[in-house]
């Protein structure tokens, strides 16, 4: 198993810091003060040794197969995870978490539903857990908001209505759908004069929108 190691320099002694994953960090090769040289040093076996090319490779293709959503984060804590918000979408998903998550300690919790890396001595957040349950979302994804946007006129016109949504990720997905359902979906009722029952039709079908704005998420 490889896994990187960061050693830094505080009052004049050193300390172990394990990396997530998807980091890749140096450090200097010596602790002089006016050491400028830095290289990278892995944990393999019981031992922490610097890397060969080959074992560097290793781990940059390590790196770049972690999806997005499941690097850690290291800008931000624990701390910005919201319990509440947490407990209202384990509450929607009718997940068995929500009773227990009343009495859960919130790491815990958070280990369980995978959103925090399994570091004891350095517990981050994931990036999906962030997204998800952040109550500050554009301090750590300044773009990751839904716009809804009409062209009444079609795409040549002079009109355009937009509407944006900012909240955690499933608020926004939410919000977003019950908007489109109420200010974007039109129905058509047509009564025929030989039947009870009349034709509805609709200018655009809500299963495959929802689809394709989940598709559309990061």
């Amino acid at each position: 198993m490889l896994k990187w190691w960061t050693t830094k320099r505080r009052n004049s002694s050193s300390y172990g810091r394990p990396a997530a994953i998807c980091a890749h960090n140096s450090s200097p090769k010596s602790m002089a003060k006016d050491e400028k040289e830095h290289i990278y040093y892995i944990r393999k076996m019981s031992s922490t040794i610097m890397p060969s090319e080959t074992e560097k490779r290793d781990l940059y293709n390590l790196t770049n197969n972690v999806p997005f959503d499941d690097r850690v984060n290291h800008e931000a804590d624990i701390v910005d995870l919201n319990l509440t918000l947490i407990q209202a979408y384990l509450k929607e998903v009718e997940s068995s978490l929500y009773e227990e998550s009343k009495h859960m300690d919130f790491l815990d919790l958070c280990q369980s539903m995978n959103i925090v890396n399994s570091l004891p001595e350095y517990t981050k957040p994931k990036n999906v857990g962030l997204m998800f349950f952040s109550l500050e979302l554009d301090c750590f994804f300044p773009y990751a908001h839904i716009d809804v946007v009409q062209f009444p006129e079609d795409l040549g016109g002079n009109q355009i209505f937009e509407k944006t949504f900012k909240r955690p990720l499933y608020q926004q997905l939410l919000e977003a759908l019950q908007y489109i359902r109420n200010s974007v979906i039109r129905e058509q009722v047509i009564k025929l004069p030989d039947r009870s029952e009349a034709n509805r039709f609709f200018n655009t079908p809500m299963p495959p929108l929802k689809k394709a704005s989940v598709m559309r998420l990061p």
